[in-house]
């Protein structure tokens, strides 16, 4: 949904004047790009997506040539280079291209059609699987029926700053620091470990074969497969994440050691776009959903303790928590790091549904009676376990 090329984090930038890169809506531009007039090079003359073939028949990304043995080697010709970081989100990518080409076959080689069923079952998953997971399925409920309250008509030809810099980075504490692919890789690291060039991670700009292909049932349920679990939403980030900027190699740089930190980025990047703290952001919340008589969903000021025994208070007792953390420790405190708390929650519920509200070609704006195909269904259902077995990546058992 974002990509800022242009702000500077070591000074306060001017929010209005922050170009994004993305389209704001749930259209997959980072899959489709601007579509095949446009972008001719990610489609085939029929007009599906280019993928390419590999031995075991699944596929991958089309890619630069190269031997794709090592890091950086086979950079993926896509939308949008963030998802070939990894390994994971590449293949995730790939799910959307597999779908998008199985709709083309189902609808007559009709690309527009394929491309809107394809948006508009994507948007079904985030708003019906994934929304509810991350900040509760009460919360969702009460955006849906009354409305955003905070993200308001007016404010939605842009990405609010509360969401792009501080609620939606509550995923760097849930990485995990490695994974199971499949029942023959064993845990593989999400990047290298200092110095480690053998490839033998989920780095990307790799080729997808065998050896690291994902098997969804360790990842998503499928009729109790015992996925493998995240870490928990909290202030504890992630050791996969939290080293991602590494000086050169013989140490010698003019970057300073806590600007190679993650938290240090997360943290000044905030200051830069002038958020406003925690405490600040829950006051205001709590104040208008009293006033208006909304839910506020267990909404409170956390304490001290909460936030981990006054992490941002100088000796007088003076300063006020980042809105980052602010989310992470609510998170924590108030909901066993199991989702979102209520003011994170409700930053993210009231985004997510507000962008599909204000897109005039989402399944909520177009036909909002509209629902997934029903032999794509999964018990009766549409989630994101259904999507992969629509896609071809997954074999319904």
């Amino acid at each position: 949904m974002t990509l800022d090329f242009t702000s500077d984090p070591s000074r306060r930038n001017l929010i209005g004047e922050l170009p994004n890169a993305r389209t704001p809506t749930f259209d997959l531009d980072s899959v489709y790009g601007l579509g095949p007039e446009v972008h001719p090079y990610l489609y085939d003359k029929s007009d599906r997506l280019l993928v390419e073939g590999r031995e075991d028949g699944r596929g991958d990304l089309q890619r630069r040539a190269g031997t794709g043995q090592g890091p950086g080697e086979a950079v993926a010709i896509i939308g949008d280079p963030r998802n070939d970081e990894n390994k994971l989100v590449a293949q995730v990518h790939l799910v959307f291209a597999n779908l998008h080409n199985r709709f083309m076959e189902r609808f007559g080689g009709d690309f527009e059609t394929a491309r809107r069923f394809t948006r508009w079952h994507y948007q079904w998953v985030v708003l019906h699987d994934f929304l509810p997971r991350i900040v509760g399925e009460d919360l969702v409920d009460d955006v849906l029926l009354a409305g955003p309250i905070f993200f308001t008509e007016g404010k939605r030809n842009a990405i609010p700053v509360e969401f792009s810099v501080a609620a939606y980075r509550f995923g760097h504490s849930q990485v995990r620091p490695d994974y199971v692919v499949n029942n023959s890789s064993g845990p593989l690291p999400l990047f290298a470990l200092d110095g480690d060039a053998t490839g033998n991670d989920l780095r990307g700009s790799t080729r997808i074969t065998a050896s690291n292909r994902i098997e969804w049932r360790l990842f998503f349920d499928f009729n109790g497969s015992n996925p493998q679990p995240t870490r928990l939403i909290d202030t504890k980030l992630s050791s996969a994440l939290f080293r991602m900027f590494p000086g050169p190699p013989g140490g010698s740089s003019d970057v300073q050691p806590d600007e190679r930190l993650l938290a240090f980025r997360n943290l000044r990047r905030g200051v830069a776009m002038g958020l406003p703290s925690g405490e600040a952001v829950a006051n205001h919340m709590l104040a208008v959903l009293n006033q208006t008589g909304r839910p506020t969903h267990g909404l409170q000021i956390l304490t001290d303790e909460q936030l981990g025994g006054q992490p941002y208070r100088d000796a007088r007792g003076q300063g006020e928590t980042p809105l980052w953390y602010w989310i992470l420790a609510e998170a924590g405190a108030l909901a066993s790091g199991q989702r979102l708390g209520p003011v994170g929650g409700r930053i993210v519920a009231e985004v997510l549904v507000g962008l599909l509200e204000n897109d005039e070609r989402s399944f909520i704006s177009e036909d909002p009676g509209w629902e997934p195909f029903e032999d794509l269904k999964r018990n009766g259902k549409f989630d994101m376990a259904a999507l992969l077995i629509a896609s071809g990546d997954v074999t319904a058992a």
